[in-house]
């Protein structure tokens, strides 16, 4: 189960340190009043009273640093599983994050979780109005690091329209600060492409982020949103690169099936009459494979037309196209 307790101890976790007793002075002093002690009860009798103190101050010097140290030892608890700090990550990014994502955004009608992404990344540089002690980050048993601070976006596909509320998460305090929202119709993005950005940033830590993945949709309007990817150089979580993939796949698949709905070909090949022969009728915009396995060499008659090569919607599924019916027209003039 997830337990928020366990984030302090993680994040400020130090190694117990063994009591290096040979090392301590009071132990040292210790065994020079014992030297001393030895000394005096058995070479000088007169000093045989003093010999005895002696050897209690030495027997009780130690007494101190030993009951110092087991109470400190008692006290010592283990670092937190690198697991059970994933699982309450998670549980706040979903219940915190998307919660607070959905009711700003506001989105009419029933949404599923397939159709809500989210883009987390990790953030180990200064940003204002953040404290530089709430930006913390811990490298676990497995290598990889565990952030306190993060941006991430999230993108809800209505039906009619996407929806993009990002902010500042905050997961010491589990709260969320610098929020933004915007809201565009399918039909209003017309590009969607992934590609390097530069950046110059300091981390906390030393060294610098020189540059970055993102998605950029592109807008009718001229408007770019732009959301950072997979920050891989920070080194945190594998599962945020899942997330990221998810969201780049059902957000294209989303947009090719908005923006070319129901679109309808017909898979044909030309017979020896001259003729078209119909082989199929398709409307998924996703039979790449299907057609060049099935149908090659063939025909892709689009009867509405429209240009689904588009690089930008990453569709790749007509084999051939043409236009019906010029063709038609062409083996007519042919015949007469």
């Amino acid at each position: 189960m997830p337990n928020r307790s366990l984030i302090s101890p993680y994040y400020n976790y130090k190694p117990f340190v063994e009591w290096e007793w040979k090392e301590d002075p009071l132990i040292r002093t210790s065994g020079v009043l014992l030297f001393f002690a030895l000394i005096a009860t058995f070479y000088f009798n007169h000093l045989m009273l003093i010999g005895v103190i002696l050897y209690l101050i030495a027997i009780l010097l130690p007494i101190y640093p030993l009951f110092e140290y087991l109470a400190r030892k008692q006290a010592h608890k283990p670092k937190p599983l690198d697991a059970d700090i994933d699982e309450t990550f998670f549980y706040d990014l979903e219940n915190t994050v998307k919660k607070k994502a959905i009711l700003k955004l506001e989105v009419e009608g029933n949404i599923t979780e397939e159709q809500i992404l989210m883009i987390p990344g990790p953030v180990f540089w200064k940003k204002p109005g953040i404290s530089d002690s709430s930006i913390k980050r811990e490298r676990g048993t497995d290598g990889i690091y565990r952030y306190t601070m993060w941006e991430v976006t999230v993108m809800v596909l209505a039906e009619k329209y996407i929806s993009i509320y990002d902010c500042t998460f905050n997961w010491l305090t589990n709260s969320v600060s610098d929020e933004h929202t915007c809201e565009y119709f399918y039909n209003d993005i017309i590009a969607v492409r992934t590609a390097s950005s530069p950046r110059d940033r300091e981390l906390i830590s030393g060294g610098k982020v020189a540059q970055v993945q993102v998605l950029k949709l592109q807008t009718l309007s001229g408007d770019a949103i732009e959301v950072e990817l997979n920050r891989t150089s920070l080194n945190p979580q594998r599962i945020i690169g899942q997330y990221t993939d998810v969201a780049l796949k059902t957000l294209r698949r989303k947009l090719r099936e908005k923006k070319y709905p129901e679109m309808k070909m017909e898979v044909v090949r030309p017979t020896e009459d001259g003729q078209s022969s119909v082989v199929e009728t398709l409307v998924s915009p996703d039979t790449s494979a299907h057609l060049r396995n099935d149908y090659e060499p063939a025909y892709i008659y689009r009867r509405r037309g429209l240009n689904i090569e588009d690089e930008d919607f990453d569709v790749d599924f007509v084999i051939d196209s043409y236009d019906h019916e010029q063709e038609q027209e062409a083996q007519e003039n042919e015949r007469e």
